[in-house]
């Protein structure tokens, strides 16, 4: 599969999710999203928060977890994260911009 129809796929199966999902969803994607601009600093690319979440997404309880799901969620997370704007629009980059802007003029950076 391409990157550019693994996009497509990712983008038609995040469209499905409900309303509330989708938008919880977009605000954990920004908020990692912005926690990897600074990934120089915190060491926390997008596949470090990827192998970090992961775990706590998409789980089913009546199934057991294997190894091969959890690195295909986690596959899945470092898609979303490097692929933010493509998949949720430019805007997502914005969701946050205010909780940034009061936490930088609080440290005085």
């Amino acid at each position: 599969m391409t990157e550019r129809n693994l996009l497509q796929e990712v983008q038609r199966l995040v469209q499905l999710l409900p309303k509330e999902n989708l938008l919880l969803l977009r605000h954990m994607i920004a908020m990692l999203h912005h926690i990897q601009l600074n990934a120089e600093h915190n060491q926390m690319t997008s596949f470090n928060l990827a192998v970090c979440i992961a775990p706590s997404c998409l789980w089913n309880r009546k199934l057991q977890s294997h190894e091969k799901d959890a690195k295909k969620v986690c596959d899945l997370v470092h898609v979303l994260i490097d692929n933010c704007c493509a998949l949720f629009g430019d805007e997502i980059i914005t969701l946050l911009k205010d909780l940034t802007e009061d936490n930088r003029s609080k440290r005085g950076s």
